[in-house]
């Protein structure tokens, strides 16, 4: 009976060893893409976002304008005009190495799918520019997990570091 209960443990072990092996070899990207499909979840629809009943996720919009939900975070007002924000933002995005934008002809349909260091889990982010009062604008953002229940904070994290980013880009430009 001992030896069972010894046995299990190093059999899951061995099992995760092979598993590991199996996606550093082939490359995670390629295991993630044949288990769960394209990386790109699509755009997000803020207007009529319904968000899925999961926590790998992270959403920022301005007050009121995802209205069949209830963001993270409310967008603050950036004293720039729309194009310019916009502008700004890609410009922040395209510098990053582990990013993929995604080329769509629709110009108000901007993402990109950004990938974890290690494992290289895809997480799509979508963004939309809103226009403010007075010459001020506004974002939407929506990043999310393709796989997992739970992100472990990860898309709060980069919706978090890009806004960073994207003010201190914004305070060169002034």
């Amino acid at each position: 009976m001992k030896r069972f209960i010894v046995a299990i443990p190093l059999l899951a072990a061995g099992g995760i060893a092979v598993c590991m092996i199996v996606i550093m070899l082939t490359g995670p990207e390629t295991v993630w893409n044949a288990l769960y499909g394209k990386a790109d979840l699509g755009p997000a629809k803020f207007d009529n976002l319904v968000r899925p009943d999961k926590p790998n996720q992270f959403l920022v919009c301005p007050d009121g304008y995802c209205k069949l939900t209830v963001p993270d975070r409310v967008s603050k007002a950036y004293p720039v005009a729309p194009d310019i924000l916009l502008s700004a933002f890609r410009e922040t995005v395209v510098g990053m190495k582990t990013v993929r934008v995604i080329n769509n002809p629709e110009p108000d349909d901007f993402r990109f799918v950004d990938r974890t260091s290690f494992f290289k889990f895809p997480d799509t982010v979508s963004v939309d520019v809103v226009p403010g009062e007075k010459g001020t604008s506004m974002l939407a953002v929506f990043s999310r997990s393709q796989i997992g229940y739970s992100d472990l904070g990860v898309n709060e994290k980069r919706v978090e570091r890009l806004l960073k980013a994207l003010e201190q880009r914004l305070a060169t430009l002034r």
